[in-house]
């Protein structure tokens, strides 16, 4: 893997994967449990830098999408998009 780039086969084979964190230890649930009052809930979000990266058709964007329906494709791919 070239640094922050995936090859189409690495883009299928995330897309196709549920990212999924493994349960908590039950020491660590008993804690989250005892102070769920005082500690707000932490949410994961995945996404990338931009919505129309070419080397992404195949995989996040079907072979013969055109490009205007990009962005629909890659929202049920990923929950979030780089802002600056």
């Amino acid at each position: 893997m070239n640094f922050g780039k995936l090859s189409p086969a690495e883009i299928r084979a995330i897309s196709e994967s549920a990212l999924n964190l493994p349960p908590d230890h039950d020491a660590v649930q008993k804690t989250l449990e005892r102070n769920a009052q005082r500690w707000p809930v932490l949410t994961v979000r995945t996404g990338g830098t931009m919505w129309n990266i070419k080397e992404w058709k195949g995989g996040v964007f079907p072979e013969q999408a055109p490009k205007r329906t990009w962005p629909s494709y890659y929202g049920q791919s990923f929950d979030t998009i780089e802002y600056n």
